[in-house]
């Protein structure tokens, strides 16, 4: 187990690093992957909350 969390701890220490470097090198493909994801994300939700009628907002009334 204290290998598992050492593993770990090495892990996110390069993750603190690296990631940085790769979202500056690539930015626009992974915005645009994201994107897709969010869109995709809204779809899936607006299916969700259409077919299961408790799950929308009620409107306040002013």
């Amino acid at each position: 187990m204290e290998k598992l969390y050492s593993d770990c701890n090495l892990f996110q220490f390069g993750s603190i690093f690296t990631l940085p470097k790769v979202y500056e090198t690539y930015k626009v493909q992974i915005d645009n992957y994201v994107s897709m994801a969010c869109d995709q994300v809204c779809k899936v939700k607006a299916q969700v909350v259409a077919k299961l009628p408790f799950l929308k907002k009620k409107e306040k009334a002013q």
